[in-house]
């Protein structure tokens, strides 16, 4: 059986990997490389986070966390925020029927804007909860 530090391990070279690759191939992306690289930079993160914690680094624990967080902040931020019209599609399925199509751009700002929201939220609660000294 794997340790948890060994699937730490393993997400955060998936995340270098798929790095790697979109630097290597960004023909096709429909978004700034930094963004893309950010959200690769959230399986970094976040496999750094389980190796931490299987080996008891707080400190670097708590790092991951923000690098998450902030890795998961970027591309959504972009899309509400960022420069250009946006072309999202929106749906809704049950069971094995669904029903969807494109959304205006301002929906899909919005909607995006919103989970960007909720990210920021997180932070501050982070960092919050972090000078105060409490783990999370």
């Amino acid at each position: 059986m794997f340790s948890k530090t060994s699937l730490g391990l393993a997400i955060s070279a998936l995340g270098v990997a798929l790095g790697v690759l979109i630097v290597r191939h960004p023909e096709g992306l429909r978004a700034p490389l930094w963004v893309a690289l950010a959200a690769m930079g959230a399986f970094v993160a976040a496999g750094l986070v389980i190796a931490a914690e299987d080996r008891g680094a707080f400190r670097l624990r708590q790092f991951g966390i923000f690098c998450l967080l902030l890795a998961m902040l970027a591309p959504p931020a972009w899309v509400a925020f960022g420069e250009g019209a946006r072309a999202c599609f929106g749906g809704i399925g049950l069971g094995g029927a669904a029903i969807g199509g494109a959304v205006s751009d301002f929906a899909c700002r919005a909607g995006f804007g919103v989970g960007a929201a909720i990210i920021v939220l997180m932070l501050a609660g982070f960092l919050y909860n972090w000078a105060r000294g409490k783990p999370m």
